[in-house]
């Protein structure tokens, strides 16, 4: 098995999360939906490697549902903001789930570092590099309003020649 070469090329963010939704969909029994809120300017676009995003994107929102599996299904709310913040693309995946201790927070993306029985610890720290790797940044913080956490990457924007 080779690894394939990355690839920068323009990629609509919204395009790769909604398919993204529809391969979690696909790929869990009984996912909650996703709300997405796109309030990113037309033709923002990002130089990227759409598969390797598109794994970040799968992580973080299987992630998310993971967070909120046992609370009761009103509670297992996932939503997905993207939006364009002084030239950089930014895309928020917030649960409601039960939160982080702070003793978890800072190990959230060291490798083998996981808080589910079944995990590996390999997950966001792949998708951290993934994100640095793009010129980006990868992050968690805790709900203020509302129970659970947000995981935000950011990455340069580009504006389509269109």
């Amino acid at each position: 098995a080779r690894k394939r070469e990355a690839v920068r090329e323009p990629v609509n963010m919204r395009k790769l999360v909604d398919e993204a939704s529809r391969l979690i969909h696909g790929m869990l029994l009984q996912a909650p939906d996703i709300a997405v809120s796109d309030n990113s300017p037309a033709g923002c676009v990002v130089l990227a490697d759409g598969p390797q995003i598109q794994q970040v994107l799968l992580n973080l929102l299987k992630n998310a549902i993971d967070a909120a599996r046992d609370l009761p299904s009103d509670r297992q709310t996932v939503s997905l903001r993207i939006e364009c913040i002084e030239n950089r693309l930014l895309v928020q995946v917030s649960d409601s789930g039960a939160g982080l201790r702070e003793d978890q927070l800072s190990h959230l993306f060291e490798p083998f570092f996981t808080t589910k029985p079944d995990g590996l610890g390999l997950g966001l720290p792949i998708c951290k590099t993934i994100i640095e790797a793009h010129g980006g940044r990868l992050w968690a913080t805790p709900n203020q309003e509302f129970p659970g956490m947000t995981f935000s990457f950011s990455l340069p924007c580009h504006v389509s020649p269109d």
